[in-house]
């Protein structure tokens, strides 16, 4: 499987409403903010999920899957410091 056909199901998953239950972790950032000094986007999910938009249709599944996963622990290591 390549990126394309990782992207079509996430998009599926998405569509249809199981993308929480699938992939619990990543549903879960929605609402982690980032500092907007880096991340623009706002919160990790969004983040996410353009990040993972940007993967070519042709890239390995790994690369996939490891944009898919790349900020999953900022959900239990994101603090606020001084407003950052």
């Amino acid at each position: 499987m390549n990126g394309f056909h990782c992207k079509k199901a996430l998009s599926q998953w998405l569509a249809d409403g199981t993308f929480p239950e699938r992939l619990p972790e990543v549903a879960a950032l929605r609402g982690v903010l980032q500092s907007d000094e880096f991340h623009a986007e706002g919160d990790a999910y969004v983040h996410t999920l353009l990040a993972v938009d940007a993967v070519e249709d042709d890239a390995d599944q790994r690369i996939f899957w490891a944009v898919l996963f790349h900020d999953i622990g900022k959900v239990l290591s994101t603090r606020f410091i001084d407003g950052r």
